[in-house]
């Protein structure tokens, strides 16, 4: 849901991996190989750090699999990871493009997606991308005006808005590209822009799933000052990934595990502390073709949408050539 801005010095801790995973067995699940996760997070690795241990563990004793956590510090890493040319992951939480691309280039498959809290007692496995103004009524007022977006490589915050403006015929007179969501509704609410790309609850706008809860302490009368002009259909929500060629016997025994997690108290507040997830639910992986659909509508490929994109792709792709004017 949202990008991920991890900064931190490469640490040591009990049950994690920064680097090359353990090769010595042939038998994934041991403590010579484990099974390596990684989990993207907006939040800073430090911050969370410690719930991404518990998950890692509760996953160990609950599967009877010797668990690692592979923690790189730059988004498009997690991605790369799960190459089995360069095997660094087994399993991952990653955004819905990132999976995109390893679906693509590398095989991987999404088997679970993630729930978070809507209504009462609701588990929801999507949100929507919305567009909102201060001074605007109508997507349509849009024409003329400007626009911020988070960035570039964003679902919500670009990828999606892009998407409407054109198929509305809508011509914006400004793009910025303000590095965050909570920047993008900061210019608005200064009044740089006209407009601004956020994420939201499809069934309700003043929730913690809403991304103007970002600027909330900041500006505390942002719900009230600010209009949604247009929200679009549910995207999905976060995957979990597998990498190609694990064993269904040893995906089944992860899953297992993923799904008993929020029934334990303490990895249901490490998953929470994460980025707000409650659970998961099995998937096939074809709930994502729609953003398929939608990047192909803006005559894109997965590979413009993360940073260095391309260079994984044409790695990753002996036919494409590896250099060039």
């Amino acid at each position: 849901m949202k990008k991920s801005r991890l900064s931190i010095m490469m640490i040591f801790l009990p049950l994690l991996v920064f680097g090359q995973s353990s090769c010595g067995s042939k038998e994934i699940g041991t403590k010579t190989n484990p099974v390596i996760i990684e989990i993207l997070t907006p939040h800073r690795l430090s911050n969370v750090i410690k719930h991404i241990d518990v998950i890692a563990k509760f996953i160990a004793e609950e599967s009877g699999l010797e668990t690692a956590i592979y923690a790189p510090q730059k988004s498009i890493d997690y991605i790369r990871a799960l190459s089995n040319s360069s095997r660094k992951a087994d399993v991952a939480i990653l955004n819905d493009i990132g999976y995109l691309f390893a679906s693509d280039e590398y095989g991987a498959k999404a088997e679970l997606i993630v729930l978070r809290r809507g209504g009462v007692g609701e588990e929801i496995t999507s949100y929507c991308p919305a567009i909102i103004s201060v001074s605007l009524r109508s997507i349509d007022e849009l024409n003329g005006n400007g626009i911020a977006f988070s960035d570039e490589y964003s679902t919500a915050g670009y990828l999606i808005p892009s998407y409407v403006l054109k198929e509305r015929n809508i011509s914006v007179s400004k793009r910025l590209f303000a590095g965050s969501y909570s920047e993008a509704i900061r210019l608005l609410l200064l009044g740089k822009i006209e407009s601004a790309a956020i994420y939201t609850s499809c069934n309700s706008m003043n929730n913690e799933l809403d991304a103007r809860n970002l600027v909330l302490e900041e500006f505390p009368d942002v719900f009230s000052r600010t209009n949604i002009i247009y929200k679009a259909p549910p995207v999905p929500n976060e995957p979990v990934v597998f990498r190609k060629g694990l064993s269904n016997m040893l995906k089944e025994r992860i899953i297992s595990a993923l799904l008993k997690c929020p029934e334990n108290r303490e990895c249901r507040d490490a998953l929470l502390g994460v980025n707000n997830i409650v659970g998961f639910k099995r998937i096939t992986g074809d709930e994502y073709n729609a953003l398929r659909k939608v990047i192909k509508a803006l005559e894109k490929d997965t590979a413009d949408l993360i940073p260095g994109g391309w260079i994984l792709k044409i790695k990753n792709n002996p036919e494409l050539p590896k250099t060039g004017n």
